[in-house]
């Protein structure tokens, strides 16, 4: 009898007995949901509070409920075999849910008391701990107030607080926009709270959110749950839908986003900018954002600033309820290959534009060498970084080289040894490697680029979202066959880096923003990858 264990089930069993080649069988299960998934987050997103959840969004980077139903099917077809499979799972949830399904009998039990009272008390923590922060931050930077309310009608910008940003306008997801345009206003978004924001307030035109928030209506947000109504034809996924709202609701997510809501509100009943832009992933908060910018007559520029790829559902409109209603007026993308797979997903090709690449550029194909080390670029997601560390630590140390890199945001600690060494370089600045090994994030596309011959491992245990556009294909590799990567005379074909990407128009920018002839004199610093200015 072979088994296999599912949402991070852990177990003591004879690695030689596990279901062979997890990885691809859990992303054909996935990608056979993904319309349940979006037809489910539909619905939901009507619902009070559900607008506040992850889940009616179909965010697979941030919500499991996709890899909980891409479970669900593969144990479905595998009771369809004729052979037995013993599935490990200690969520109660699921269990409960496994329970259901045609052929799959139960032993044992997960006490389901215990979550909820743990997803309960961390919740109410969660949220209040929320509430004490914001309440604190809409207190510190409220005579932020006047640098945009003297501004009335001036376009503006919301940002991250990007570690590469900073405080004289130049910004991660826009470059030098703003250092040419200085009449442009940036808004931070709340999920940036501490000391980084006075270095990125330090421009005159640059402001927090939180200087637009109610101190006392953040006493409010540990009330904040998700509570979804069950409906007609909800009743095979029951036990997958009340574990996502436990799952939110043990969280500060949905209070983090109500008090960005609240925010915005009144940050645009006072400012009322002309048109706003900002680094655009449908996600909630931007769907309320967008609503109410319609009800006060202020543009919408969405910017698609990033990767997109045919598993990061929440660009797809299917789930806004409200269809364009929550679209913003205009969506700028950051080349041909993501605005032909915007027009996939659904979006009229009347709300679209090319506006240029400010975070990824044109490199050139001079990184291959086949005598080179294999470059790791290490997931974001600890558990997925630690099955590629283990993957090429499986691998005779005569056999190859590799050079790994963390992701900076959540490095990973490894041993080094002769055959696996650390770098800081990024794919772009690293020159003469054999392979790139990747699983999630936009390194495989920068491989990809940089004419290296790339490769994307799919984790056992849940889904890498593939986020390449629908003109570039890159082989799958798992722990089972990573030795593929080690193929002397690999087939591999470079992508072209203006089949994806486009340079930035700023020409286009400022006539989107309504803006003045662009100032050709200023220049941005380094790209944050160390490869130059604005592409």
């Amino acid at each position: 009898m072979v088994w296999l264990a599912i949402t991070g089930s852990s177990c003591r069993l004879p690695p030689n007995r596990m279901l062979p080649d997890v990885g691809r069988q859990l992303e054909e299960s996935y990608d056979a949901v993904c319309g349940q998934w979006m037809s489910l987050g539909r619905r939901f997103s009507k619902e009070r509070q559900g607008w506040l959840a992850d889940m009616p969004t179909a965010a697979v980077d941030i919500c499991d409920f996709g890899l909980m139903l891409a479970w669900s099917n593969l144990v479905s077809r595998l009771a369809r075999q004729e052979h037995e499979v013993l599935v490990v799972c200690d969520d109660p949830w699921m269990f409960r849910h496994l329970e259901t399904l045609p052929g799959v009998t139960a032993h044992g039990g997960v006490a389901l008391w215990r979550h909820r009272l743990k997803h309960l008390l961390r919740g109410y923590a969660s949220r209040f701990k929320v509430s004490l922060r914001v309440a604190l931050a809409a207190l510190l930077y409220r005579p932020q107030r006047r640098r945009h309310e003297t501004d009335p009608g001036a376009p503006a910008v919301v940002a991250y607080g990007h570690p590469s940003s900073r405080g004289d306008g130049y910004d991660a997801y826009f470059g030098d926009l703003i250092l040419r345009n200085p009449q442009i206003l940036r808004i931070l978004h709340t999920d940036l709270i501490g000391g980084r924001i006075r270095t990125l307030t330090a421009e005159r035109h640059s402001a927090s959110f939180h200087a637009w928030g109610n101190p006392l209506f953040a006493l409010t947000l540990s009330f904040v749950r998700w509570k979804p109504v069950p409906g007609d034809g909800d009743e095979p996924y029951a036990w997958l839908i009340r574990r996502a709202a436990e799952t939110e609701n043990g969280g500060g997510a949905l209070a983090m986003t109500r008090w960005q809501n609240h925010c915005h509100e009144n940050w645009l009943k006072s400012v009322r900018p002309r048109c706003v832009v900002w680094p655009w992933e449908n996600h909630p908060w931007e769907r309320d954002f967008v609503r109410r910018c319609g009800s006060l007559g202020v543009e919408t520029l969405g910017y698609q600033h990033t990767v997109v790829g045919r598993h990061r559902l929440n660009f797809n409109p299917t789930t806004n309820f409200d269809g364009e209603r929550s679209l913003p007026d205009r969506i700028i993308c950051n080349g041909p290959a993501y605005l032909e797979q915007l027009i996939q997903f659904g979006l009229d090709p009347a709300r679209l534009i090319i506006g240029g690449a400010f975070r990824f550029p044109s490199v050139g194909h001079n990184h291959y060498d086949p005598e080179g080390p294999v470059y790791v670029a290490l997931s974001h997601v600890t558990g997925i970084a630690s099955q590629m560390l283990a993957a090429i630590e499986s691998l005779p140390a005569k056999c190859a080289k590799f050079v790994v890199k963390s992701h900076p945001m959540y490095p990973v600690d490894f041993d080094e040894r002769e055959s696996i060494r650390r770098t800081q370089a990024t794919i772009p600045e690293f020159r003469g490697m054999r392979a790139v090994l990747y699983s999630t994030g936009a390194t495989g596309l920068e491989g990809a680029m940089v004419g290296v011959p790339t490769w994307r491992f799919l984790p056992a245990d849940r889904i890498a979202p593939d986020i390449l556009p629908d003109n570039v294909r890159l082989p799958s590799i798992t722990k089972s066959d990573i030795e593929a990567i080690l193929d002397p005379e690999p087939e591999f074909a470079p992508v072209d880096w203006n089949q994806v990407m486009a340079p930035v128009d700023m020409a286009a920018w400022v006539r989107e923003l309504g803006l003045p002839a662009v100032r050709q004199d200023v220049r941005g610093p380094a790209h944050p990858d160390g490869s130059g200015g604005t592409p």
